[in-house]
């Protein structure tokens, strides 16, 4: 169908008068399965200098699809018990071998 939900929640607090910052995002795509966990964690050294350290985790799944009959690109020779199937990666599934980690240093003046 044409319907899709996106969920978003988010989810941040300070210590030690807002110097150490944490904060961590949960993202999920209903229709597709997938989703990310975004932690991120940032400590101020000075007023104007800190550090943020985070990382980006993706999850997500192949998803069977029905092949197309004429398709745009070239045809394939599929043969055997599923050649009319396809497979794709809808919503965050397309990233989800991309996991990552960050460091910023941030000085402002």
């Amino acid at each position: 169908g044409p319907w899709n939900f996106l969920f978003t929640a988010t989810a941040s607090t300070g210590y030690f008068q807002d110097r150490l910052l944490t904060s961590m995002t949960f993202v999920w795509d209903v229709r597709s399965n997938s989703g990310a966990w975004l932690p991120q964690v940032t400590y101020r050294f000075t007023e104007n200098f800190s550090a943020t350290f985070g990382m980006g985790v993706f999850a997500g799944r192949w998803h069977e699809v029905d092949a197309s009959i004429n398709p745009v690109a070239p045809g394939t020779n599929r043969v055997g018990k599923d050649a009319d199937k396809s497979f794709g990666e809808p919503g965050l599934s397309v990233v989800r071998e991309r996991d990552e980690v960050y460091m910023r240093i941030r000085y402002t003046f």
